[in-house]
């Protein structure tokens, strides 16, 4: 099994737990703020991410970068794709 895979479920079992919810969000922020930075262009620092759902086997977020709204997800241990929101309400917000 990948290891961001394990990662995510270890996390899922971490959040039952009272004492896990912080450790893990910020865990899992972290993991989304790197797999954002490539398919969108920026440096993970530079990243905020929105409405993270970790599921099972699929995973999506948002991210923010640049004055940018981007929509991402990624399916197993597949590549991360991201998309730039063409919904202009979105943008920078």
């Amino acid at each position: 099994m990948n290891r961001k895979v394990i990662n995510v479920i270890m996390c899922g079992l971490l959040v039952a737990s009272v004492f896990g919810l912080a450790g893990c969000a910020g865990v899992a922020n972290s993991m989304a703020r790197t797999m954002s930075s490539g398919p969108i262009g920026c440096s993970p620092d530079e990243i905020v991410i929105e409405n993270l759902d970790n599921g099972l086997m699929t995973n999506s977020w948002i991210a923010k970068c640049g004055g940018k709204t981007y929509y991402c997800s990624q399916i197993s241990d597949g590549p991360t794709t991201c998309n730039e929101s063409k919904n202009k309400l979105t943008k920078g917000k």
